[in-house]
């Protein structure tokens, strides 16, 4: 996140997600993460994804967010791949 969202983000001017607080563990800043996705659904904000970037195997978070964002049927999500390495990670997701 800090190596190419938060940088993309800052560069457009949007907000972004600042991460759990300090001492979550895994499931906890899972479920922090998930549940800033829901506030901002509700808020009916524009969500906008930038890929999982140049990887092998995508994040739980990542999957979380597309499950979250998918299932709510949300309308406001927007794809801005900002490198080509999304499309092969996407491909690995299944």
């Amino acid at each position: 996140m800090a190596g190419r969202a938060i940088p993309y983000a800052e560069e457009n001017g949007y907000v972004h997600y600042k991460g759990a607080p300090e001492g979550m563990n895994a499931a906890e800043r899972l479920a922090h993460n998930e549940a800033q996705i829901n506030q901002w659904m509700a808020e009916g904000r524009q969500i906008i994804d930038i890929g999982p970037g140049n990887i092998t195997t995508v994040s739980r978070a990542y999957n979380m967010e597309h499950s979250t964002i998918f299932g709510n049927n949300y309308a406001n999500y927007v794809l801005h791949w900002i490198d080509e390495m999304s499309a092969g990670a996407m491909e690995a997701m299944g």
